[in-house]
This record gives structure tokens, C-alpha cells and sequence, in this order.
């Protein structure tokens, strides 16, 4: 069965392929469009590091959910200071969320549900969020010493 993606100036995605191996490689050979301002792998089976994403920095929405990705969170992503939207749900990334996410000033949505993050998001300010996700992970239980914009949160 044949894939299909959307490649435009503006954007690129890929559609969802959730039933077949691990892909590698895809997300290096994408990183010379650097005018993208949406990038959608979602629900497929991709397991690139999230870091060589770094070149797409006119990013504004970035959604990588339901895929394979691992490995620690991906302090790279703070690079990308014009997103509204970052999905990372539903991977395998782990370690602690840095709050160095703070300087993603912009971000509208959040989400990084059903991951292996662990410890605290204490300290977390982030005043434009509108939607927020951090439960499935192992984070710091009744952890309320954060500032964000929406008035629900699930952790």
C-alpha cells in the first residue's frame, strides 16, 4: 500500500501508518525545510531522534504523537520559540521535562501524555497555555507549584 504525505512551503505530514515497523531516517532527510511552519508524523511508527528537528525553526505546530519515539526528553525542542502547538504524546520518551520549555512563550497546547516522564514540573510557567496533558507519565505526585494558563490541567 502506497504512502501518502503533504509537502507544501507551509507544511508537511505524513499520513498515519500505525501497523508497521519502526521507521528511522525520514525525519534527517527533512531537515532543509526550514520554512515549515506545521510538521505532522502523527500515528505512524517513527523512531528518529526528535533533536534533528532543530533546523525547522519556523515551526508552529509540531505534532509527533502515537509513534516510537524514546530517549530522554528532547531539550532541543526549546529551540523552536515560535510554536503554538507541541504533541508529543503517546511515545516512549522518559527522563525529567527541563524548564527550559518556559521559553516557548507562545505555546497554546501542550501535550505529553502517555510517556515515561518522571520527577517534578515544578516551576513550569507557562502563562498562554489553553490546553495541557501530562498524565500516563510518572511525574511528582500533587505537584502544584507551576504556572500555566488553563484553568484545567491533567496530570
Amino acid at each position: 500500500m502506497a504512502r501518502s504525505f503533504l509537502h507544501t512551503q507551509q507544511g508537511f505530514s505524513f499520513s498515519p501508518r500505525k501497523y508497521e515497523p519502526p521507521r528511522t531516517g525520514l525525519l534527517n532527510s527533512l531537515t532543509f525545510l526550514t520554512q515549515l511552519g506545521v510538521f505532522s508524523l502523527k500515528q505512524n511508527n517513527f523512531s528518529d531522534p526528535i533533536s534533528v528537528l532543530l533546523n525547522l525553526t519556523n515551526l508552529k505546530f509540531l505534532f509527533l504523537f502515537h509513534n516510537e519515539f524514546s530517549g530522554d526528553f528532547p531539550v532541543s525542542v526549546v529551540s523552536l520559540s515560535k510554536l503554538y502547538r507541541l504533541d508529543l504524546s503517546y511515545n516512549n520518551l522518559s527522563g525529567i521535562i527541563h524548564l527550559s520549555i518556559n521559553h516557548l512563550t507562545h505555546l497554546l497546547t501542550l501535550r505529553w501524555e502517555g510517556n515515561k516522564f518522571s520527577g517534578s514540573i515544578s516551576g513550569l510557567r507557562l502563562l498562554s497555555l489553553q490546553d495541557f496533558n501530562v498524565s500516563g507519565n510518572a511525574l511528582a505526585a500533587r505537584d502544584t507549584s507551576f504556572a500555566i494558563g488553563v484553568s484545567c490541567v491533567d496530570i
